[in-house]
């Protein structure tokens, strides 16, 4: 696409964004798409669907654009605001401290997994240096255990798949409507997801959302490192 192209594109968003005819931006946005960053384009899309009342359809593109590091502060706050409006409990804020220290690992990036990672790294190094501990095999022990946050999201938790309820999203306890209902996840709602069969996708976390879903009604949080 030329770049006068791109420019009346643009322009045109910006138009649609200013009338408040937000389905049409949203709609010019994906033809726009490959104008764009991973991480703006989720920005746009989340922001126009909070704007349009769409909530949890906000929040799943602005937990996307998150993954990808955009504007983290402006994500931070419409996030904020899509949350707010959903009220909707996040995953681990039961008064339980297991459920908020899984929680807190499961939201926490690469990049935070690989900082504490080198922080560790650099405290073993100081201890070799510093002769703190003069047992070869202890100071070994200590180096691989330095290495365990990283290596822990890099093969475990990046695998991990989220998820976030675009609807209410209907609970079966098998992969299909001729099961019994037992529940229900409500809009904006993130999930952890596992197996999948048949196009329906099992809730494995929170606990007390644990069953099957229809593949239709969740928006996945595909990681960009996968």
């Amino acid at each position: 696409m030329s770049k006068n192209n791109i420019n009346s594109n643009l322009k045109s968003l910006e138009s649609l964004y200013l009338k408040g005819d937000y389905s049409s931006a949203i709609e010019l946005q994906k033809k726009l798409g490959e104008d764009f960053s991973p991480g703006h384009l989720y920005y746009n899309l989340g922001t126009l669907n909070l704007k349009k009342g769409d909530m949890a359809a906000g929040r799943y593109y602005l937990e996307l654009s998150k993954k990808y590091n955009f504007n983290t502060s402006m994500v931070a706050h419409n996030l904020g605001v899509a949350k707010k409006s959903l009220e909707v409990a996040e995953i681990g804020t039961e008064d339980n401290y297991l459920n908020k220290l899984v929680n807190f690992g499961l939201e926490a990036s690469g990049a935070n997994y690989l900082t504490l990672t080198l922080l560790l790294t650099l405290v073993s190094m100081l201890i070799w240096r510093m002769r703190f501990v003069k047992k070869k095999i202890v100071i070994l022990i200590i180096f691989l255990i330095s290495l365990f946050p990283y290596s822990f999201y890099q093969f475990y938790l990046s695998n991990i798949k989220f998820a976030i309820s675009l609807n209410v999203s209907e609970i079966y306890e098998g992969p299909s409507e001729i099961f019994e209902k037992i529940g229900s996840v409500r809009p904006g709602e993130k999930v952890l997801v596992g197996e999948e069969s048949n196009g329906w996708l099992y809730i494995s976390y929170p606990k007390s959302l644990t069953g099957w879903v229809n593949k239709t009604k969740l928006g996945i949080l595909v990681d960009p490192i996968n």
